[in-house]
């Protein structure tokens, strides 16, 4: 699984096509390399009745018609990825337009497949989907999907009161911090890309995988954050250093207690620390030196892409360069 039937005009299909195909379809969904099948169907002259396909001379025949079958437990970004990738390949294989393609996508649910002679149970890897319906919104004046200056944020999480009762948040002005749980709603079901990475795009720093390191690019984009409590009023929880644009949806708030916090020392890579450097940092909101908060931070990016390692130059070095503008 996936099977994926192409039915086009042409008697055979362009010499190793089929295989690329299946190729790139298994080290998109990670599979092993023998679980995707491709068939071509040849249809015969009078045979069919597309526009594209009609009295069209061979080279400029429009895409085929494809029927992709696959398991139901594919998310919906596996199944759109998927699609884009079949899409993409056949353009470039026949040398056709990619919007001349017609693609359908069939999922076969559990009990419906038969393979190497066991009935599939549709629990495969323990994919279950899950649903899940925010229990409040974020509000706050951070639209931007940037990395740093979350220090300063200061955000409102209204309560779903469809979901969760008025009362939900009662007793939690009692803590001075909360854990949160949203999503990143702006990326979410986007293609994603489990290779390994270096953090932040950092080519100085080791590549490590996904469940290694907080990009928000990850399975089900879920994020979790702790961040200061100001005050509660009502459906409306005041917070500050929450790392969530306007708008994400939240799944759970829960009170931060000591109690649940790691119980033996901490230890963390060193380069956690220089990408961590201005995440919870305060952007200057006016006066001298207006913007030397987000400018620095950019500037140790720009220096982390260099061959040498960063800090070539002190902190307060670089803030005599930005406060000098003949300098740079």
């Amino acid at each position: 699984m996936p099977i994926i039937d192409i039915h086009h005009p042409r008697q055979t299909p362009p010499n190793g096509l089929l295989a690329s195909l299946c190729a790139a379809v298994t080290e998109l969904l990670e599979i092993p390399k023998d679980h995707c099948w491709a068939m071509w169907h040849p249809v015969a002259q009078g045979n069919y009745w597309r526009p594209g396909w009609q009295d069209v001379p061979a080279n400029d025949l429009a895409g085929p018609l494809v029927r992709i079958r696959c398991k139901s437990s594919y998310s919906e970004a596996q199944a759109k990825a998927l699609i884009q990738l079949v899409s993409n390949e056949l353009a470039r294989g026949l040398e056709c337009p990619s919007d001349s393609n017609f693609i359908v996508l069939d999922r076969v649910e559990a009990g419906q497949l038969l393979a190497r002679g066991n009935i599939w149970p549709g629990n495969e890897k323990g994919a279950v989907p899950i649903t899940l319906t925010p229990v409040a919104f974020v509000r706050n004046d951070r639209a931007d999907l940037s990395d740093d200056f979350w220090g300063d944020v200061v955000s409102e999480l209204e309560l779903n009161t469809s979901v969760v009762p008025s009362h939900s948040l009662e007793g939690l002005e009692g803590f001075s911090h909360a854990e949160v749980v949203f999503s990143f709603h702006r990326v979410a079901g986007k293609p994603l890309s489990l290779n390994l990475r270096s953090p932040r795009g950092l080519a100085h720093l080791p590549p490590i995988g996904v469940l290694s390191q907080r990009v928000k690019d990850r399975p089900n984009w879920l994020g979790v954050s702790r961040c200061e409590i100001l005050a509660r009023n009502g459906t409306s929880l005041t917070v500050r250093g929450l790392d969530a644009i306007d708008g994400s949806p939240v799944l759970d708030i829960k009170p931060w207690m000591d109690a649940f916090g790691p119980r033996q020392k901490t230890i963390e890579p060193s380069w956690v620390s220089e990408v961590m450097q201005d995440y919870y940092g305060v952007a200057r909101p006016s006066g001298e030196g207006v913007g030397t908060s987000r400018s620095l931070g950019m500037l140790r990016r720009f220096f982390g892409t260099l061959p040498f390692r960063w800090p070539a130059y002190s902190k307060e070095d670089v803030e005599i360069l930005l406060r000098t503008p003949h300098i740079l």
